[in-house]
């Protein structure tokens, strides 16, 4: 029994360790949370005074007092405060109809001293004019006056009291010489030592001359051819855009249009200060009348293909004196234009203009062609194959016989191509094939035909430029055939045709072996006869060398590893008081335990 005692004992001074400490924090909160009673003690009001006056304090004349936002302070004996808006019934002193300040006094019902506070009454002051309607008049002309009629000028006060000034405004101007679109006008009103004012735009038109106005007509207005024009009688006045009128002087007037020499009616003009009117004469041809006449008039004028006339009239009578033709001009053709390019197969145009007239004339194109030729039958190129590529129009072949040109060396040497042939000198020409400038020849082979000289020889061959070329020579033709490459194109231009003799009808038939070009047979420029070849130069050609690089790529590899880290003084902590708790636990169920077990099973 007594380790029962001692168990319970143990077990709850360790729950006493445990739960004091959470307990505790919350029993000293308590203790402190003790407010002693205050007795409740009667206080009386020891003052009273304005703590805020109304939030208007100026009155015009004639205006109710407003006390919004009117405050009084209430002071007390204990040394509290209160407030109180003032009420209309505490005020009294108040009178609108006295300019100056005014005292306001407030009489608060539990108190004896009244508070009071000061306002101002004022006679209400201008704020501004308005313009309230317009004159009537607003456009004017330069040397007129002002004319405000009409117009009404409002002034506003204060208060919002309006009142009619119209006639106490005084305006910036009163005269108008010069001219404006827009006049800005000011009217001031001065009130009170102070002035103010508005606008109203006017226009100011330039006076000036509008119409002539015929008042009578001159006394003669029926003339015969020759005489002079008279003006007497004649009355006229000036109207001006104001609608006023002006007489001018005689010597202010002018006169246009007669022409005693021009029969029939007539307008007369008369101006005067940049204004015009008419009135009408008629002139008649007298009887002693003599021809007067005019410059030649052409009519009709003459063109390209019809002819004109030229006459001369009289200036009076219009009768016509006398005339001339005038032969046609003929067509001042301008230059040649292409209309319609010509090509393969197909006709083009050329086109020109008269400068005169615009009438036009063509001239047909004949269709491009794949041949050409030096126009004597000697000599053909034409494109090799079939297609639609054409020389130019305009494109020329020219064969000229070079040979009487050559130089005693060239001579040479063309005698030794044509013995390399077995064969003489036949002809040394040189070949031209040009196009018009800004044309350009189409590319590819040439077949050519080309006629050789006359002689009697059994065969030809034909160098061009030096090298030997192969041709086929048709005999009944007597002209060589051959082609020319595309690249050959870029330099031949010398043509050298070497023949074989036939030999002599007594003798037996000679045949000559033509030897064939050797490949690598040297040749010159072009224009140039070669020289008998010379030994020929070797070249060399250095080889090419190159190493491969070599690359070879080298990777490395990096065990990771893993490390440990010791515990701080905080974990540690934490992890003996954990085990502490731990331990507490195990043994409060322990003791539990127990005391059930004594219970139930002694």
């Amino acid at each position: 029994m007594k380790n029962h005692l001692r168990t319970v004992r143990f077990a709850l001074l360790l729950l006493g360790a445990l739960l004091i400490p959470a307990l505790w924090p919350a029993v000293v909160s308590h203790a402190e949370d003790v407010t002693p009673e205050v007795p409740i003690v009667s206080s009386v009001i020891t003052g009273v005074r304005v703590s805020s006056g109304p939030d208007k304090t100026r009155y015009f004349v004639g205006e109710d007092l407003v006390i919004t936002g009117a405050k009084l302070r209430i002071d007390y004996s204990d040394g509290t405060v209160s407030y109180a808006d003032i009420k209309n019934e505490w005020c009294s002193g108040f009178d609108s109809y006295t300019v100056g300040t005014v005292t306001v006094s407030v009489k608060y019902p539990d108190w004896e001293d009244p508070a009071s506070f000061n306002v101002e009454v004022v006679y209400p002051s201008v704020k501004y004019i308005t313009i309230k309607t317009n004159p009537r008049k607003l456009t004017y002309y330069t040397g007129q006056s002002l004319d405000p009629s009409g117009i009404a000028v409002t002034a506003s006060y204060e208060n919002g009291y309006t009142e009619d000034v119209s006639t106490a405004v005084t305006y910036s101007q009163s005269e108008f010489n010069t001219p404006a679109e827009s006049l800005k006008i000011t009217v001031s009103y001065r009130k009170d030592g102070k002035v103010f004012s508005a606008s109203f735009n006017v226009k100011v038109i330039k006076t000036a001359p509008e119409s002539l106005n015929i008042v009578a007509m001159p006394a003669k207005t029926e003339y015969l051819d020759g005489e002079d024009f008279d003006a007497d009688g004649l009355s006229v006045a000036v109207i001006y855009n104001d609608g006023s009128s002006v007489f001018p002087e005689p010597s202010e007037i002018s006169f246009e249009g007669f022409d005693s020499d021009v029969l029939g009616e007539q307008t007369v003009t008369v101006t005067c200060r940049g204004v015009s009117a008419g009135f009408s004469v008629t002139v008649s041809l007298s009887p002693d009348h003599e021809h007067i006449p005019l410059d030649p008039v052409i009519s009709p004028e003459p063109t390209c293909t019809e002819p004109g006339k030229s006459s001369v009239t009289c200036r009076v009578c219009g009768e016509v004196i006398e005339s001339e033709d005038i032969p046609a001009l003929g067509h001042r053709w301008g230059e040649w234009e292409e209309k319609e390019s010509p090509a393969y197969q197909k006709e083009g145009s050329l086109v020109r203009v008269c400068e005169v007239c615009g009438a036009e004339e063509t001239e047909t194109l004949p269709p491009l062609s794949r041949s050409v030729s030096d126009g004597a039958g000697g000599l053909t190129f034409t494109l090799e194959g079939e297609g639609t590529d054409c020389f130019p129009s305009g494109t020329s072949l020219t064969r000229e016989n070079i040979r009487e040109m050559l130089t005693q060396s060239e001579v040479q040497s063309a005698e030794y191509l044509a013995s390399t042939a077995g064969g003489i000198v036949a002809e040394v020409c040189e070949v031209k094939l040009t196009c018009p400038e800004g044309s350009l020849l189409p590319d590819g082979n040439l077949v050519v035909r080309m006629s050789v000289p006359e002689g009697d020889y059994l065969d030809f061959s034909l160098f061009i430029d030096g090298k030997k070329t192969v041709t086929d020579y048709s005999e009944s033709d007597r002209a060589l055939l051959f082609v020319i490459s595309a690249e050959e194109r870029k330099t031949s231009s010398v043509y050298l045709i070497a023949g074989v003799p036939r030999p002599p009808e007594t003798t037996a038939p000679l045949t000559t072996e033509v030897p064939e070009p050797v490949s690598g047979d040297e040749t010159t420029s072009s224009g140039d006869i070669p020289y008998p070849p010379e030994s020929a130069t070797a070249s060399s050609q250095d080889p090419e060398t190159s190493s491969p690089d070599d690359r070879s790529v080298g990777s490395d590899s990096e065990d990771a590893g893993e490390g440990s880290g010791g515990m701080t003084p905080e974990q540690f902590r934490k992890t003996v008081v954990t085990i502490g708790i731990v331990i507490a636990g195990l043994l409060v169920l322990f003791v539990v335990g127990t005391l059930l077990y004594k219970r139930f099973i002694d």
